[in-house]
């Protein structure tokens, strides 16, 4: 499997050779090509290339300091569910792929893709739903391949 150009997969074998620790978190299994193909066709969407690569290596769950969702409702860290305990995100066209709490009863902030028709870019923005205006943010983080280093791998630490 190969991955896409921008996927930081040195990055991410050097952490996961150097510090497997940070690796060990709950995961599920990676998804096979087919299946998220077949999930891509059931939902009527298309999939970033970096996220599908992620998913089809790695799985979702825990990763480094961060969390990686799955479009598979079978999933434990389903993204399906997000929709259904907060009612604006059904309303909105974005995606939450994360979420950056620690908190995991009160889910606020979630970083999320921007569903642009069918297809969903792989562009990453900030969502508050804690903010009146529910707005989407941009962030520092422009695609996923950037959330993976800097909010997973290489995370800066509050100051």
């Amino acid at each position: 499997m190969t991955s896409p150009i921008s996927y930081p997969l040195e990055a991410v074998e050097f952490e996961l050779k150097d510090n497997p620790w940070r690796f060990r978190g709950e995961t599920d299994i990676p998804l096979s090509d087919h299946k998220l193909k077949s999930l891509e066709e059931r939902f009527g969407i298309e999939l970033p290339a970096a996220y599908r690569y992620h998913l089809m290596r790695f799985g979702a769950g825990e990763f480094g300091s961060g969390e990686v969702f799955s479009p598979d409702p079978m999933s434990e860290w389903n993204w399906w569910k997000h929709f259904e305990q907060l009612e604006p995100l059904s309303q909105m066209q974005v995606i939450p792929f994360s979420d950056s709490n620690t908190d995991c009863n009160v889910r606020m902030d979630y970083y999320v893709f921007v569903k642009k028709g069918n297809e969903i870019a792989d562009e990453v923005r900030f969502l508050n739903l804690a903010t009146p205006t529910e707005e989407i943010g941009r962030l520092e983080v422009e695609h996923f391949c950037d959330f993976i280093i800097k909010e997973c791998i290489y995370p800066i630490p509050p100051p």
